[in-house]
């Protein structure tokens, strides 16, 4: 029977990944995903909504609006969406397709130079 030997880097290894920081999760499984999301964008969803706290980067065209509101229903929670003020009509218009409500707050007004609206999204 032939011994494996320990190599010093192996140690080394286990520490290093002792050491990679895993941020805690503060979602939850999700429900059924609205069925007008594309598989990658429910892969996205599920994920996100797992992690509670997340940032999707996806590209031009694939349906960030859908995702964030889909993560914002299943949240359970008041949600705030910080949109650019081209953006805000859309993600109203987006929301009504999955039968949700999102309140439109202009803060130009209010705010001094400030560029964007403020949404809330009620479950």
């Amino acid at each position: 029977m032939t011994e494996t030997k320990s190599s010093p880097n192996d140690n080394y290894a286990d520490f290093l990944a002792g050491k990679t920081p895993r941020p805690p999760s503060f979602g939850r499984e999700p429900d059924e995903l609205n069925e007008i999301l594309y598989p990658f964008q429910c892969a996205i969803t599920n994920w996100a909504i797992r992690r509670g706290r997340a940032a999707v980067f996806a590209d031009c065209g694939l349906g960030k609006t859908f995702i964030q509101l889909e993560w914002a229903r299943q949240s359970g929670r008041k949600v705030l969406i910080v949109a650019p003020l081209n953006v805000a009509e859309q993600t109203i218009e987006e929301a009504k397709k999955i039968d949700l409500e999102v309140v439109r707050v202009n803060l130009f007004g209010l705010l001094n130079g400030l560029l964007c609206d403020v949404q809330w999204s009620y479950n």
